[in-house]
């Protein structure tokens, strides 16, 4: 069986500081914008994704609104009872995996990206500017 989720979209607001677990892991939700054509019309989804550890705080410390990511993880849905009117609530949300910064401006203007997921280490620098002439091919 497989539960694979790919998102290409943008961070509808600044994340929050990430919360912590008892352990110690960081846990951070952050809501992406996905827009998708059809018959001329654009229409726009929003996705909860739940970031762990490194990669929760890394998305934290690197993105802001509007900046545009690639999200791998899989789909995962909360179940809940609601405390005032006593319905059982459920809500998808996705869990990533990793995380791709696909775009971010730098001090000179300059394009630049990086990822993070729950195996890497350490986090990109995104100060260095590497020309054309530096990529071997």
């Amino acid at each position: 069986m497989v539960n694979k989720v790919i998102l290409i979209g943008n961070l509808g607001q600044d994340p929050e500081a990430p919360r912590k677990t008892n352990s110690g892991l960081s846990v951070l939700d952050i809501s992406i914008a996905t827009t998708r054509k059809r018959g001329g019309e654009s229409h726009t989804d929003w996705h909860t994704v739940t970031c762990f550890g490194q990669t929760a705080d890394n998305v934290h410390k690197f993105l802001a609104k509007g900046r545009q990511v690639y999200i791998e993880g899989r789909l995962q849905y909360d179940s809940w009872t609601d405390e005032k009117t006593g319905q059982k609530r459920k809500k998808a949300k996705v869990v990533a995996d990793n995380v791709t910064f696909l775009s971010r401006q730098n001090s000179e203007g300059a394009s630049s990206g990086g990822s993070y997921n729950k195996s890497s280490s350490p986090m990109p620098d995104f100060s260095s500017n590497v020309g054309d002439e530096d990529i071997p091919f």
